[in-house]
């Protein structure tokens, strides 16, 4: 917008802004001539000289960091899960790992996660906590997406954990004749029993594959 003013004249120039776009925006006003640089202002007063001015107005959208970070509680490598801003995959995993810090308007944001193949989450529990700027923000609640909320210059860093699943998976011994010690075991772990009634039970994480039964059938047995 350009207008002709009269020389030795004061004049004042403004924009306007709602409360909501001042909310969003850093503002300053910058003049050429000897009219210096002023922030946080929507008017200035002008003093005309002969010389010709130009004023602007400069909107900066205001801004924060959102990262999304995995922990799961178990070791080895996990089933692919992709951490999400508003639904928009920012990292997939299988293992901890983060996002990194993304930067961001200020505003609302929802930082979720989600397993790339949906029935692979049937095997975790999910919790998620949130810090900003270093301080408790969102505490330890179960589920796999948070609403959040980034002001400027804020750093909120939402953690989603993963415990593994695990089911109970039991071998039972039975003697039909003279009991004999016998041992049975889960994978990698072994009992030795000999009494009836003998049985061993391990937990297990969920969706994985083992192995059972017992070490040795003595010679004068039939399995």
């Amino acid at each position: 917008m350009e207008l002709l003013i009269e020389a030795g004249t004061s004049q004042g120039l403004s924009e306007t802004l709602t409360d909501g776009q001042k909310a969003l925006y850093d503002t300053t006003v910058q003049c050429t001539g000897d009219q210096a640089s002023q922030a946080g202002v929507y008017s200035r007063q002008l003093d005309v000289s002969t010389d010709p001015v130009s004023c602007t107005f400069v909107n900066t959208r205001k801004h924060g960091t959102l990262e999304i970070r995995k922990d799961f509680a178990d070791p080895g490598t996990q089933r692919q899960i992709e951490l999400r801003l508003d639904g928009a995959t920012k990292a997939t995993l299988t293992a901890d790992g983060t996002t990194g810090a993304l930067t961001v308007d200020t505003g609302a944001y929802t930082a979720s996660e989600a397993f790339t193949t949906a029935s692979d989450g049937d095997l975790y529990t999910s919790t998620y906590t949130c810090t900003r700027n270093g301080s408790a923000y969102v505490g330890q609640t179960s589920g796999r997406s948070v609403p959040v909320a980034v002001g400027k210059g804020d750093a909120v860093v939402c953690t989603f954990k993963n415990d593994r699943r695990n089911v109970n998976v039991t071998v039972e011994k039975d003697w039909v004749g003279t009991v004999t010690p016998v041992e049975l075991f889960v994978g990698g772990t072994k009992k030795t029993l000999s009494a009836e009634p003998a049985a061993l039970t391990v937990a297990v994480p969920a969706g994985s594959s083992t192995t059972l039964g017992e070490s040795t059938v003595p010679s004068d047995y039939d399995a």
